[in-house]
C-alpha cells in the first residue's frame, strides 16, 4: 500500500509539473507609481511604452487610469494622425494568453462637452478592434465573443470604466491603446486611458517532466499492481 501511495504520488506531482508555465500577470494603475516623467518601462515581463508623451497617472468619478502627457487631453490618450498617443505593452517572454482588460474615461455623449459617444482603439498582435460607447451603460467591442461590461457610467462626474473580457482567453504577444476613430478632427473624441491588462497562465511543458516521465509513473503503478494482484493468488 505504502509503495502505490508513493507512486501515485509521484504521478501527481509530474502531471502538475508537466504542465507548470507562466504565471498569471496583473498590470494595473498601481505598477505605473512612481514611473511619472517616464515613456518606457518593464512591467511584469511586458515592456511598456507611451508614445506621444510620457506615463501620467489620472483619478475621475472614482476611477482610476493611466494616460499621456501633451495632447488635447493631457492625461489621457488621444490625439490623431501622426499625433496619436498610445500605451503599448509587448511580451518579453512570448505569447500570452490575454483574459481581460479595461480602460478608464470613455464617455458618452454629450459628457464633458463630447458631440459623439467616445471610442477606443484597441490593437492586438497588429489588428485594431474598436471599443465604442453607445449610451452611460453600453458599450460594444468588435472581436468576437468578447463581453463589454461597464464598471462605472460613461457619464459625467462617473468614471466612464469599461472591462473587456475573453470568453476564452486569446493568445497575444502586443497590445496596444490608441485613441478611438471617433477622435477625427478633434481629438478629445477618441480620448480615455488605461486601466488594466489581465493574462491567464500559459500552460508549458517543464524540462524532464513530459511524457518520459509520465511513462515511467505509470509503468511503475502498473508494476506494483501485478504484485499486488499475485501476492494474494498466493496467499
Amino acid at each position: 500500500m505504502a509503495r502505490t501511495r508513493i507512486a501515485a504520488a509521484l504521478l501527481g506531482s509530474l502531471l502538475s509539473a508537466a504542465y507548470a508555465g507562466a504565471v498569471q500577470a496583473d498590470v494595473v494603475y498601481s505598477n505605473f507609481n512612481g514611473l511619472g516623467g517616464q515613456n518606457n518601462a518593464v512591467i511584469d515581463n511586458f515592456t511598456v511604452t507611451s508614445t506621444g508623451g510620457n506615463f501620467i497617472q489620472k483619478s475621475l468619478g472614482g476611477s482610476l487610469g493611466v494616460g499621456v502627457t501633451g495632447g488635447s487631453v493631457w492625461d489621457e490618450i488621444d490625439g490623431i494622425g501622426s499625433t496619436a498617443q498610445s500605451i503599448s505593452f509587448v511580451s518579453n517572454i512570448g505569447s500570452r494568453l490575454l483574459s481581460s482588460f479595461s480602460v478608464s474615461f470613455l464617455y458618452a455623449s454629450p459628457a464633458y462637452g463630447d458631440a459623439v459617444n467616445e471610442t477606443a482603439s484597441i490593437i492586438i498582435n497588429g489588428t485594431s478592434y474598436i471599443l465604442a460607447v453607445l449610451n452611460p451603460l453600453q458599450a460594444t467591442f468588435t472581436f468576437a465573443g468578447a463581453v463589454v461590461s461597464n464598471i462605472s457610467p460613461g457619464a459625467e462626474g462617473s468614471g466612464g470604466e469599461w472591462r473587456v473580457t475573453f470568453a476564452s482567453p486569446i493568445n497575444f504577444s502586443s497590445i496596444i491603446f490608441a485613441p478611438g476613430p471617433t477622435g477625427g478632427p478633434e481629438s478629445p473624441l477618441g480620448d480615455y486611458a488605461f486601466g488594466s491588462l489581465i493574462t491567464a497562465a500559459v500552460p508549458g511543458p517543464v524540462v524532464g517532466a513530459g511524457l518520459p516521465g509520465l511513462l515511467m509513473a505509470l509503468g511503475g503503478l502498473v508494476i506494483l499492481a501485478r504484485r499486488r494482484r499475485n501476492q494474494a493468488d498466493i496467499a
